[in-house]
């Protein structure tokens, strides 16, 4: 008990350091700043009520007690004759005040039912700051020690001892309760403070908590693989897996690491101990191999309700065999069920929730003076999980390339997504009031907070704090009576935010790029709903805010300016787009202005590389406007590209593209896909080819003169190319590649037989690989592929072409003597066939059904070819013939011999290992001249390229049809 007590006056976290999520809280709560003593000491009052209480009040007894013993004298002057009935009084009055100070409190908290404009009630702030509840526990334990001593310990010292400290401590709580509630009851702003420093810690609480749970379960995954599946009864029944399901409901709230290293230890030693046991799979075949050692699985993460039933951990085992242990009871203990459920994320959004209420009430009461206290909380609220967001991010353990840090903290975690939803909905009232000066202070604040989040370590919100902005342009737009006060209102206060951000001289790119990007998404937005609306005239004085915001940047080649434009092709693109294929209309006074700014455009390729960029479109949002309009089962390929190229060619239809001089490989692209376009609007009716008063011949020649620039663009490369020599070290990782490929490769089939050595092959007949590839994997070009990738490719092609060529053989063996068998029929006839052939067995199928029919003798998996028996082996093929299982013995049914062909030309080489011959060459200009026949086009084409030969001696015998049998099955089975 003193222990705990003294625990309690200086709190450390428990130290279970075996316990997972405990060790990360620790940590995690390492980084966070300390609060105020007075703080602290609320929440260590707050968590345990009871115990200081009743430590204090068995000391104060067990002295009285001492007291009696001892028989000190402590002003024996002052002490009564009758210590008894001094005592039995000063029980009933302690009693007696006891009760009426705690009544009066109570029916102060039910006076207490104003709400404030913080997320708490006013009744929730007196009960938290006046202590209530440990002083009320005090003076109750207080009462029963009080009456103990008056009647079983009375001494004189007592009196003096229970006068101080019971009743006196007790008085002098019940006068700080009232003189707290009195102070919060004269000082709204007081209240007000409380409240709001309340609401900030229950935010922190909850982001620090998720920041605590999404690590531990980081650590988690890093020692125990976690997977995403569903099990059904028969899934579960798999000998390969053991699947632990929970045996209750609940949150899972810990592991205990300890038992859960101790399972993974007995799992080891499990599989040691059974490495060289062998068990009888089948009638007829048996299996043994090395056991290895089974793989745990997490199918849950902590913080996770999980139903009685769910799969909670998955032991897989390559050998079913290997293993049997009670995974179940093991792992069962490994699990800690969170006993209390209420976690900081769920206060905090009772919290935030009940602070969005409340300024929601004082928009409609129009109360101004409590919509600014809550907008006011809003402001540090949001600083303040900021700045705390960006803290976590700094010590975060996990790698940037699986979380983004601080775009993922700071702009997407759940407690900044909840609060700017919450601002979100409070701004969106604000369309419905009459009050002019109320809705100016909501878009004062707006515009307040989205200047301070324009810095550079809180760029990354920008985005989120502008919705704000398009939240209130919504309401106003959407608004029965317009108002273009409010308009102009929102809109000159929203073109003075790249002033703001200017003047804060960014010299890192990126974030000047990111406020420009978030800045041109806002504009881009609120012209859109305008456009949807059909405002033509908001949408109009949109447009040119947007363009007097970007003249505050240095040139016309600024960010803001370049993405200005870019937004301006994507809108001009949504107008035609509704016109063709929403049969909306074209709101011609919106297009005009967009393309009077457009003809202006001196580098409008620019503009339209940055339109049609992914990362743009995806940053300011128009890659989501097509599908917006689109039925949910409706597909198809996006086709705003195409009218941000119409609204380019419209803007250029009096003067010509201005394109570079020299291109490359993606403006050559965006250059084709500029003629296709052209092309496509020659003879159309769509609304482009209205607005383009351009004949088609003169359409067609604005074509060829961009096609010709292409045409040049790639004969240029092409001789670049053909007079590129073959990289020697280049050939030379093709070639290490693909034998090592070769050699590793698992599921091979011809690996598996025996080398005929006593055959003799055709000189002329090699299988294998002997065709041209561009250049691009064996010499440094425009394209960047690696001979390595090609080398991959080519060992599963010469694989896949052995398998087919050995099943065509095979199968053309007993084409006459094809048996008829069902699935259900099929494993039985097949161990009936294997009593009379002994030897190696290899079965095939290209039925899926087919080869589940074998699942009870299978043993093991090597990437597709299945053990079913010692030297027995089954493998899916995939060709387009009707079902059939192939089955046959080797070598005494088939055969197979293999040698590497002859070289014949400079860079053919022989594996000797392998029996393949590996060549890279270049075309000699014999053979290209006779393959050209004259074309130069042709014969450049020859020259960019190099022949690969990749070539083996392959001869399938057969040697006896009797060891060779094939099962035809029902053509409706897959």
């Amino acid at each position: 008990m003193v222990r705990r007590f003294l625990a309690y006056l200086n709190p450390k976290p428990r130290r279970r350091s075996h316990y997972l999520l405990d060790e990360t809280r620790r940590e995690i709560a390492s980084r966070r700043e300390k609060r105020p003593w007075r703080r602290r000491l609320y929440l260590n009052v707050e968590r345990h009520p009871i115990l200081p209480a009743l430590v204090a009040h068995i000391l104060i007894a067990v002295i009285a007690v001492l007291f009696v013993s001892l028989s000190p004298s402590f002003l024996p002057n002052l002490l009564p004759p009758d210590p008894r009935n001094v005592l039995l009084v000063l029980w009933q009055v302690h009693v007696t005040f006891v009760s009426i100070a705690y009544a009066g409190l109570a029916l102060i908290f039910q006076l207490a039912t104003g709400p404030v404009v913080t997320a708490r009630s006013l009744r929730a702030i007196i009960f938290q700051n006046t202590y209530f509840v440990p002083i009320l526990f005090y003076a109750l334990i207080g009462t029963m020690q009080l009456g103990a001593i008056t009647f079983w310990a009375v001494s004189g010292s007592a009196i003096l001892l229970e006068f101080i400290l019971t009743f006196g401590l007790a008085v002098t709580g019940v006068a700080f309760a009232y003189s707290r509630t009195a102070r919060i009851f004269r000082s709204s702003r007081y209240a007000f403070d409380l409240g709001k420093s309340g609401l900030i810690d229950r935010a922190l609480d909850s982001l620090y908590d998720d920041r605590t749970l999404a690590e531990a379960n980081r650590r988690l995954a890093t020692q125990i693989p976690r997977i995403y599946r569903t099990f059904s009864d028969e899934e579960a029944k798999k000998p390969q897996e053991i699947v632990v399901r929970a045996k209750r409901s609940g949150t899972v709230g810990d592991l205990d690491m300890r038992l859960l290293r101790e399972f993974l230890e007995d799992l080891e030693g499990a599989a040691t101990n059974n490495a060289d046991q062998t068990q009888e799979t089948s009638k007829d075949f048996s299996f043994s191999e090395p056991a290895n050692i089974p793989t745990l699985h997490t199918l849950f993460s902590l913080g996770q309700r999980v139903d009685v039933g769910d799969p909670l951990f998955l032991v897989q085992k390559s050998n079913p065999n290997v293993i049997k242990l009670n995974a179940s009871d093991k792992l069962a203990e490994i699990i800690v069920w969170e006993r209390n459920s209420s976690r900081h994320h769920e206060l905090f959004r009772d919290e935030i929730s009940a602070l969005r209420d409340n300024l929601i009430a004082a928009i409609n009461r129009q109360a101004l003076g409590d919509l600014l206290d809550g907008l006011l909380v809003y402001t540090e609220l949001a600083k303040e999980v900021h700045e705390q967001s960006l803290k976590i991010s700094q010590h975060d353990s996990i790698a940037p390339e699986s979380l983004a840090l601080t775009s993922w903290l700071a702009a997407r975690g759940r407690e900044w997504e909840i609060l700017t939803n919450d601002m979100h909905d409070v701004v969106s009232k604000i369309s419905d009031l009459r009050d002019d000066r109320t809705w100016i202070e909501v878009v004062k604040w707006i515009f307040e907070i989205t200047n301070d989040f324009t810095s550079a370590d809180k760029v990354e919100n920008l985005p989120s704090i502008l919705n704000l902005v398009l939240a209130a342009w919504t309401g106003v737009i959407n608004a029965q009576e317009p108002s273009p006060s409010r308009q102009q209102a929102i809109l000159m206060r929203l073109k003075e935010v790249p002033l703001r951000a200017k003047a804060r001289k960014q010299s890192d790119a990126g974030i000047v790029k990111n406020q420009a990007v978030a800045i041109a998404r806002t504009f881009t937005a609120a012209i859109k709903h305008c456009i949807d609306r059909k405002q033509s005239d908001a949408a109009a004085l949109s447009i040119e805010y947007f363009i007097a915001s970007s003249d505050y940047a240095d040139s016309d080649e600024s960010v803001l300016a370049r993405t200005r434009n870019a937004a301006f092709l994507a809108l001009d693109a949504w107008l035609l787009y509704k016109a063709d294929k929403l049969s909306n209309g074209l709101d011609k006074m919106v297009h005009n202005s967009l393309q009077a700014h457009l003809r202006e455009d001196q580098n409008l390729w620019e503009s339209v590389k940055i339109a049609l960029d992914g990362s743009h479109q995806d940053s300011i949002g128009w890659s989501w406007w097509e599908l917006d309009t689109l039925h949910p089962i409706n597909f198809g390929s996006q086709q705003l590209d195409t009218y941000i190229l119409y609204s380019a060619i419209i803007a250029q239809a009096h003067s010509p593209l201005i394109i570079p001089e020299s291109l490359d490989d993606d403006e050559a692209y965006l250059t084709r896909r500029f003629v296709d376009s052209i092309r496509s609007l020659i003879g159309s009716d769509i609304e482009a080819r209205k607005l383009d008063p351009r004949s088609d011949e003169q359409l067609e020649e604005a074509a060829l003169r961009l096609q010709e620039k292409v045409d040049n663009f790639e004969h240029q490369r092409e001789v670049i190319e053909a007079a590129l020599p073959l990289d020697k070290e280049r050939i030379a990782r093709f070639r290490t590649k693909f034998s090592h490929e070769l050699a590793v490769l698992e599921g091979r089939l011809i690996s598996i037989f025996p080398n005929s050595e006593d055959v003799e092959f055709d000189n002329d007949i090699a299988f294998g690989v002997n065709k041209a590839y561009p250049k691009w994997y064996f010499a440094d070009t425009h394209v960047s592929a690696q001979p390595e990738g090609l080398a991959a490719d080519l060992v599963r092609s010469l694989s896949r072409g052995e398998e087919a060529h050995l099943v065509e053989s095979a199968l053309a063996a007993v084409e006459e003597n094809f048996q008829q068998s069902s699935t259900d029929d099929l494993l039985q006839n097949f161990k009936k066939w294997t009593k009379g052939h002994a030897g190696d067995i290899l079965v095939l199928t290209n039925s899926h059904q087919a080869l589940h029919a074998f699942d009870e003798l299978v043993l093991s998996n090597n990437n597709g070819l299945l053990s079913i028996g010692p030297n027995a082996f089954l493998k899916r093929v995939y060709d387009d013939r009707d079902p059939y299982v192939l089955a046959f013995t080797y070598p005494q049914g088939i055969s197979i011999a293999r040698a590497a062909p002859e070289m014949l030309y400079d860079g053919d080489e022989v594996d000797s290992d392998l029996n393949i011959l590996i060549g890279v060459r270049a075309f000699t200009d014999t053979e290209v001249e006779e393959a050209s026949g004259g074309d130069e086009d042709s014969a450049l084409k020859l020259r960019s390229s190099a022949v690969v030969r990749v070539l083996e001696k392959l001869k399938i015998q057969i040697r006896d049809e009797s060891n060779i049998s094939a099962w035809k099955l029902p053509n409706d089975i897959w």
